[in-house]
């Protein structure tokens, strides 16, 4: 009796065992099948994607000229001043201090598509020039205060747009 228990037991634990590992199988079948798909599915998106092609080698900046240029700091397309908010009152300010945020309160377009090359874009979450002004940063940094001084002379004295005005900051600051 004991020997037909005994082996009565051992079918039974190999009849689990075979499930478990039926089991592990049916698992790995399906994972590698998943895996297969979405390799389909790369594959179907790379080809639609539009290959990359480099620009002629005339057209390039030569490597001296690259290693040279900064990263252009972030600054807005073509904004109304509505959507800008308010810069802080110039009066609260002394100096020149108090210049630039007049200047920011007179010419709050053009500052916004002026980049800020004291990097407050990564520090503060600046927008533009003109988000330096929206708070007390500006009153603080020379490189806001010299670019909207500098931003406002091209504007009144050259009439320059400020696409124009980020163009020539970029490339006063951005070497």
């Amino acid at each position: 009796m004991k020997d037909a228990r005994s082996c009565s037991r051992k079918k039974s634990m190999n009849k689990k065992g075979l499930l478990i590992i039926l089991g592990i199988i049916a698992l790995l079948t399906v994972a590698v099948a998943a895996m297969w798909k979405l390799n389909q599915q790369e594959q179907i998106a790379r080809a639609a994607r539009p290959a990359w092609t480099p620009a002629p080698i005339e057209k390039r900046a030569p490597v001296e000229e690259l290693k040279s240029i900064k990263p252009v700091p972030a600054f807005q397309i073509s904004p109304t001043a509505a959507s800008l908010g308010p810069t802080l009152d110039p009066e609260l300010f002394t100096g020149s201090a108090r210049t630039a945020y007049q200047i920011a309160k007179e010419i709050p377009e053009t500052l916004a598509e002026v980049p800020c090359y004291c990097h407050c874009d990564r520090g503060f979450g600046h927008k533009s020039l003109h988000s330096c002004f929206k708070d007390e940063h500006g009153a603080n940094c020379s490189t806001c205060i010299n670019e909207a001084i500098a931003a406002y002379k091209m504007k009144k004295e050259t009439n320059m747009s400020g696409r124009e005005i980020r163009e020539a900051i970029i490339k006063q600051y951005g070497r």
